[in-house]
């Protein structure tokens, strides 16, 4: 997992410094489609035509509607005005309501970590959707907060930043970054990658579009046209209704190989022994 994160760390970099991050980062709603071709035939994993393929259509449709909200342009952005943005009452709030629930999901996730994974290995083909959400969620967000501070970093780069300019901004890029990657594990290791991965995406999707838009300021454009708030509302109705679409997925062990039960299972059992 990590050499997958890495190897994708210079092409999102590069495409963070050419564009709004509004606008690049809902793109991510590709890997949605990717995971159910591939987490099939590759990993073995049970594929339930329904809910499966409706809930993933209704996520990257709320992912291609949530990006055509973004705007096409940005200011060159220096490391003065950069460090401005933070001052903004609006970001502040966000990041401190963020804060808040981080901190309870983690709680959550602590105090609650043996009957989450007990419950995982009983209903490995169906998980519980809010038990998925939790890991989902807590990786979203750190992610979120990765994806702005990345996009930092490039925006120097290509403007010839300074080594002391560029320092604190990867500090702030790295911590999040390591927590997003430990939430996605422990995801994996609880849940089907077919269900995991849409959740987990749809949240980092739709928190870094609305975060990374008022951190750069990208908010101002959407609060004046009804046009693209309606066509935003109709992405994150579909995201949610995605999400929501997988509670249905059934306990049925004779669609899915022995070995891959059990192999969900064992996984299930190492992370409450863990």
């Amino acid at each position: 997992l990590l050499l997958v994160a890495c190897a994708g760390f210079p092409m999102d970099l590069l495409a963070y410094s050419l564009a709004p991050l509004s606008l690049t980062t809902p793109l991510s709603g590709v890997t949605v489609a990717l995971n159910l071709v591939f987490a099939e035939r590759l990993l073995g994993e049970t594929l339930q035509a329904w809910p499966d393929i409706p809930a993933t259509g209704l996520i990257m449709c709320g992912t291609l509607l949530t990006t055509g909200t973004g705007p096409h342009q940005e200011p060159v952005w220096n490391s003065a005005m950069l460090w401005s943005l933070l001052e903004d009452s609006l970001l502040q709030r966000l990041l401190m309501a963020m804060t808040v629930a981080v901190t309870l999901g983690i709680g959550l996730m602590w105090w609650f970590q043996e009957r989450l994974a007990e419950s995982a290995q009983r209903r490995y083909l169906n998980p519980a959707v809010h038990e998925v959400v939790l890991p989902a969620v807590l990786a979203g967000a750190a992610g979120c907060i990765a994806n702005i501070n990345l996009k930092a970093v490039g925006v120097l780069l290509r403007n010839s930043g300074t080594s002391h300019e560029l320092a604190p901004w990867i500090i702030m890029t790295v911590a999040p970054a390591a927590v997003q990657l430990n939430y996605i594990n422990r995801g994996l290791q609880l849940y089907p990658q077919t269900v995991f991965i849409p959740i987990y995406t749809a949240f980092l999707v739709l928190l870094s579009t609305i975060v990374g838009a008022v951190f750069y300021q990208e908010h101002t454009q959407f609060l004046n046209h009804l046009r693209l708030q309606i066509c935003f509302a109709i992405g994150i109705s579909c995201i949610i209704a995605g999400i929501g679409m997988f509670a249905f997925r059934t306990e049925n062990c004779a669609q899915a190989p022995a070995e891959v039960v059990k192999q969900g299972k064992y996984e299930s059992e190492q992370a409450l022994e863990g």
